[in-house]
């Protein structure tokens, strides 16, 4: 399995990336989910922001909410499972006590 990209949480439940590995995997995530949502955006501004409006496949390309909703579910799903896969302990409720 090789060396964990994330630890669990002092406090709290989940996870946080340790590793450059860990956090280029929060970057992609992040990067995906603000792409995704960024087709909700009726007017386009988000694509042109990015210069994407210029992509005729992009431009034409509008899915509808339930699409977008399907997308994230995926999205999160997937890093879920890099987190849990590759993180160095199990995830439990942790308050920070140490007793």
């Amino acid at each position: 399995m090789g060396r964990p990209w994330f630890a669990p949480k002092a406090y709290g439940y989940g996870f946080n990336p340790v590793t450059w590995e860990g956090w280029l995997v929060t970057l992609v995530f992040v990067l995906l989910v603000i792409a995704t949502t960024g087709y909700l955006n009726p007017d386009g501004r988000i694509l042109h922001l990015f210069g994407a409006d210029r992509v005729p496949l992009l431009r034409d390309l509008r899915p509808n909410i339930f699409e977008v909703i399907v997308a994230l579910l995926v999205e999160i799903a997937a890093f879920l499972a890099i987190g849990r896969l590759k993180c160095s302990g199990p995830w439990t409720w942790r308050d920070g006590s140490t007793s």
